[in-house]
């Protein structure tokens, strides 16, 4: 399990949107939550025009479904995103995060959400609770977007095989998630 150094209730934004409740089963092995150590991902865009951020897509995944799936990145893949995160996030700590801030900032850019068209947000939970500490955390589209960049074409495969495999809905939402890879960052 990754580090934590507290539990508390799952906050409502990490919801499932549907029922308006705690994710239930992991999107892959669609095994029930309660008892396993589980991740949410919530990606958030705001439409032209719109004062608020929507949730276009959400997914839980457990912690073995996760390793596994992080497993298939590319030793590149990998290399680069460690690096990237390593070099952002040393600076981010040298400038302080402030733990209030977490829930309304970017985790690398600092950013404020309510200023950023897209973001998504992840958290960590343990059954019917969420752990806190490196988790909860937001990532703004534009850091998405460097993110992206860094990925090898195997990589992207693999996104683009995700995205076929657990996400339905109508056209226009699954060519969102496929020309926009930055979604689903495992």
């Amino acid at each position: 399990m990754l580090f934590h150094s507290s539990e508390s209730d799952i906050p409502d934004k990490f919801y499932n949107e549907d029922t308006k409740s705690p994710f239930v089963e992991c999107v892959v092995c669609q095994e029930d939550l309660n008892n396993r150590v589980y991740f949410v991902e919530k990606a958030y865009k705001r439409y032209p025009g719109e004062k608020e951020h929507q949730v276009i897509f959400e997914y839980a995944i457990c912690q073995e479904c996760a390793e596994k799936k992080n497993g298939e990145l590319s030793e590149e893949s990998k290399s680069n995103l460690l690096e990237f995160m390593n070099e952002r996030l040393l600076s981010r700590m040298e400038e302080g995060i402030e733990e209030d801030a977490k829930g309304t900032q970017c985790l690398v850019s600092g950013n404020d959400l309510q200023d950023c068209d897209e973001y998504v947000t992840y958290g960590q939970f343990n059954g019917h609770k969420m752990l806190v500490g490196m988790f909860p955390y937001n990532l703004s589209g534009e850091v998405l977007d460097q993110v992206t960049e860094l990925l090898s074409e195997q990589t992207l495969g693999e996104i683009d095989d995700f995205i076929g495999e657990h996400f339905s809905g109508p056209p226009e939402f699954r060519e969102l998630l496929k020309d926009n890879k930055k979604w689903v960052v495992l």
